[in-house]
């Protein structure tokens, strides 16, 4: 009989569970494409690439591994992705100052201009966006908005704990 309760229990979770992801998955698909200044960026790089540049913004270098672990890609795939950098000359490969042998990526001056580019375009989207909404709701987006990214600050420090 418990063992029936508890299993009646487990499942019920499983649904809210369930339930809750699909409400998430919903709310950031209306997010991304409300909030969505990629296109109004005028370059011809993936948002794939836009987030490895944006890495930069706060080191002003890596190593392809810490690179690759920082946008959970491979090695491999940080470095084909890298390479598309370097041919727009947004990045570039240069060596620690204390180990010649370690070869870094960092931030070239064009990188960092679209970087300034990129949150500037960001920036007038988001007024635009706030524009429509009185200053309670305005509040209470940021508000959600903060929550959302301690939660998620969160929950991937929970996942590095596990190991994943």
């Amino acid at each position: 009989m418990v063992i029936e309760e508890d299993t009646a229990m487990r499942g019920e979770q499983n649904g809210k569970f369930d339930a809750a992801i699909e409400k998430i998955v919903r709310a950031y698909d209306v997010m991304s494409k409300t909030i969505n200044p990629v296109p109004m960026l005028k370059i011809d790089l993936t948002p794939a690439q836009i987030k490895v540049l944006m890495s930069f913004d706060t080191s002003v270098s890596y190593t392809m591994t810490d690179l690759g672990r920082a946008n959970r890609v491979t090695v491999s795939t940080m470095t084909s992705m890298v390479d598309r950098l370097v041919s727009f000359d947004l990045v570039g490969r240069c060596y620690d100052e204390h180990d010649r042998r370690k070869v870094l990526v960092c931030l070239t001056e064009k990188g960092r201009k679209t970087i300034a580019h990129i949150m500037n375009v960001r920036r007038r989207e988001l007024e635009r966006f706030l524009g429509g909404l009185r200053a309670p709701e305005i509040a209470e987006f940021v508000d959600s908005i903060e929550k959302t990214a301690h939660f998620l600050t969160k929950a991937k420090k929970g996942m590095q704990v596990q190991g994943r």
